[in-house]
């Protein structure tokens, strides 16, 4: 899936109504998309689903939330969700996504991503939202490697949850940013080869080219 702009009504914490979800789905390559204002999230993947890459994709939320959806929270402003409960497990073994040169921009309150079970490689992305309350968010058997991005303006960039097994992070640039910025453990080697910026590289690229860069390609949810 290219080129392709994902924008919901704003967000409002109703179960499942997310821009996109991946359920159950294998061998997925998303490249230069943008997800905006998902009810429940942007784009979530889930159930069972393998071998992910999801690069130069933006995130982000410019409409103001609703509050009084079922789910309880009146700013649901949570971009993406991998793993859909500590009780799926049948996600064990799975969900080995790779993030690469994506921007998680303003707007994004939670959920950038936030992991369960999966193997995760988040590598040359950049984080800017200012309204975050945290940024990665690793819970139930998560296992997250954090490489070269550029936290700035946020709260909170990794966040250790309960259960998780290893959050490693490696040559991140932090900048201005408050709350807990360690990893723990010793997080997976990916086994593949990728172009790595340098972190002083990165905010550069990712605001130049995350996004759409076509235009006229516009999937509206509702």
């Amino acid at each position: 899936m290219r080129n392709l702009i994902f924008e919901g009504p704003g967000a409002y914490d109703t179960d499942g109504w997310d821009n996109a979800i991946l359920d159950d789905c294998r061998n997925v390559w998303i490249d230069h998309c943008e997800f905006r204002d998902g009810v429940d999230g942007n784009f979530d993947i889930k159930n069972k689903s393998d071998f992910v890459t999801v690069s130069y994709t933006k995130f982000s939320y410019l409409k103001t939330p609703k509050a009084g959806g079922s789910g309880g929270t009146d700013d649901h402003r949570f971009s993406n969700l991998i793993g859909s409960s500590d009780g799926a497990t049948a996600d064990a073994g799975k969900l080995n996504v790779t993030f690469v040169r994506c921007w998680w921009a303003p707007g994004c309150k939670e959920r950038m991503p936030r992991v369960r079970f999966g193997k995760i490689h988040i590598l040359n992305s950049y984080f800017n939202s200012t309204v975050s309350n945290k940024c990665i968010a690793a819970g139930v058997q998560a296992n997250i490697l954090v490489e070269r991005n550029v936290f700035e303006n946020v709260k909170e960039p990794i966040n250790l949850m309960s259960g998780f097994t290893a959050v490693s992070q490696t040559g991140n640039s932090f900048v201005n940013v408050t709350g807990n910025t360690a990893g723990s453990g010793t997080a997976f080697t990916p086994p593949y080869s990728i172009v790595k910026l340098d972190a002083s590289n990165v905010k550069a690229d990712v605001i130049a080219n995350a996004g759409a860069t076509l235009s006229g390609n516009i999937c509206e949810s509702f």
